[in-house]
């Protein structure tokens, strides 16, 4: 996996830097489609995962046939992608909506410091 040195003397992985790309859209996304939609809030995760699921199919596609692979990380990436989807949608549906709401909240504001702090580091 290739690693690139850090402003702070660490190095991340590429797939690290995949992951704040991810969140830095995807909250955004679900704070949009909460506010745009009048559904409960689970309904509304839904939604975003089926539009970003498609999206995500679209470049793993688009990254299979043009770029280059690791095909050794696939088995570990798909088993973590299949139980987070299977896991996740049991917690949404029994967590209350506040309770989730301030998770969701919480995991932005760690975005937003953890962003901050790369910038300037």
């Amino acid at each position: 996996m290739s690693r690139r040195r850090t402003t702070s003397g660490g190095t991340s992985s590429a797939f690290e830097r995949r992951v704040v790309r991810s969140w830095r859209i995807l909250l955004p996304l679900l704070a949009v489609l909460a506010v745009a939609i009048p559904e409960p809030l689970a309904r509304v995760n839904a939604i975003k995962n089926v539009s970003s699921g498609f999206a995500n199919l679209v470049a793993a596609v688009g990254f299979a046939i043009f770029g280059p692979v690791r095909w050794a990380a696939v088995a570990p990436l798909a088993a973590g992608l299949l139980a987070g989807g299977a896991v996740g949608p049991l917690l949404v549906r029994r967590l209350p909506a506040d309770l989730l709401r301030g998770i969701i909240a919480l995991a932005a504001l760690g975005l937003a410091a953890s962003l901050a702090w790369s910038a300037y580091t």
